[in-house]
């Protein structure tokens, strides 16, 4: 047998589920553009993404330090696609990601820094990004 306060508790909590619940948001799918965000920069935000996640990496098993370099890190500053930089001040850092043919894009380059990690996970993935555009600097919202 159930006591009341028990039979109490549940029917309150079904009554409670009972609500109305908010749609599904769709899928995010990569190369896909976010709140007006160019797919050249959807390209660089993935690619800085995963650096960034690399250099967090490194830094959990050296003691908090960054690289002081890509080729500390074991990763080719250069692509046949993209110019990749590591800027180290102390213990924090900045990548910046640059088409090396930047000619008839819209975004030439695209910088972050390690909070992106924390607001891809706190934000479906999404993060900011700084972008040089040809019409000045930029800030976007892109998906890893």
């Amino acid at each position: 047998m159930i006591p009341r306060w028990l039979a109490g508790l549940l029917v309150v909590a079904l009554v409670g589920g009972c609500g109305k619940k908010e749609p599904p948001k769709p899928p995010v799918s990569e190369g896909v553009p976010v709140s007006g965000a160019p797919v050249d920069a959807q390209q660089l935000g993935t690619e800085m993404f995963e650096l960034i996640d690399r250099i967090a990496d490194y830094r959990s098993s050296h003691e908090g330090r960054p690289p002081k370099s890509l080729r500390q890190l074991g990763v080719d500053s250069l692509t046949p696609n993209s110019i990749r930089r590591l800027a180290v001040q102390g213990r924090t850092f900045t990548v910046t990601v640059a088409y090396r043919r930047p000619q008839g894009r819209a975004v030439q380059a695209c910088s972050a820094g390690e909070d992106a990690l924390e607001q891809a996970a706190l934000n479906e993935g999404r993060f900011a990004v700084s972008c040089d555009t040809p019409s000045g600097p930029q800030g976007f919202e892109v998906v890893r």
